[in-house]
């Protein structure tokens, strides 16, 4: 229903675009197309940062390089709106695994995990991680850095929270060494052999969501990062 009333939206927006066109007087069709060609471009920008595929900022510089004085009219005036849409953009992105489902509050910049039913968490099931002892936590991290890499990231991002992630010496010992392909392409939950744009979408999309910038977490941006690293340095050694 929702994509109904959209697309029935759009074919009136048309018929009244096309009955104004038809409207005005020849001298005054080209700058027109102009105008609208300039609010096409601004609701495409307004379209991208509400789905958070672009900061607002990068979507009002994006309508003006596009389309010059007429759209930098447009996007000053788009601009509160873009601010608007960012606020009202979900504060709490949620990431899950057929393990573990962790929600980032953006907004208290706190992290909270689940341990979804599997064979690995047993009668831990639905358990908060923050409330896993440490023997339980170490358990399942061990278990599931050899079997789900994603898994074992995210619960250790939830128990170190937001800002848990430091760059120490014995940092890689602690998260079982420096990466493998393998265990790179699990991370951005990629196929066994990902092409440079696939790695490259998968970081955008998952480091847009998780920046620490943005309240996400330190530890899981950090990792994301070198999953980045290592895919694109295996891809260029083998060509």
């Amino acid at each position: 229903m929702p994509r109904l009333i959209l697309l029935v939206a759009i074919l009136l927006l048309l018929l009244w675009w096309w009955r104004s066109f038809n409207a005005k007087p020849a001298e005054q069709k080209r700058s027109f197309l102009i105008t609208s060609g300039a609010y096409l471009l601004a609701a495409i920008a307004i379209a991208a940062a509400l789905t958070g595929r672009m900061h607002w900022v990068g979507a009002a510089l994006a309508a003006l390089l596009a389309g010059g004085k007429t759209v930098l009219a447009v996007a000053l005036r788009s601009a509160p709106i873009l601010r608007l849409v960012a606020r009202l953009r979900p504060l709490r992105p949620t990431m899950a695994t057929s393990l573990i489902r962790v929600t980032f509050d953006l907004a208290s910049s706190t992290v909270s995990g689940v341990l979804l039913p599997s064979e690995s968490a047993g009668e831990l099931a639905g358990s908060d991680v923050k409330q896993l002892t440490e023997q339980q936590y170490q358990q399942l991290w061990q278990l599931w850095q050899q079997s789900d890499r994603q898994s074992a990231l995210l619960l250790r991002a939830c128990r170190l929270g937001p800002a848990g992630y430091t760059q120490s010496a014995d940092s890689s010992s602690d998260d079982g060494g420096a990466l493998t392909v393998s265990q790179a392409t699990q991370i951005l939950g990629l196929s066994s052999a990902p092409s440079r744009e696939q790695v490259v979408a998968a970081h955008r999309r998952l480091i847009q969501r998780l920046h620490p910038d943005r309240g996400g977490s330190d530890y899981l941006a950090a990792q994301i990062n070198q999953a980045k690293q290592v895919l694109l340095d295996s891809l260029d050694n083998a060509s």
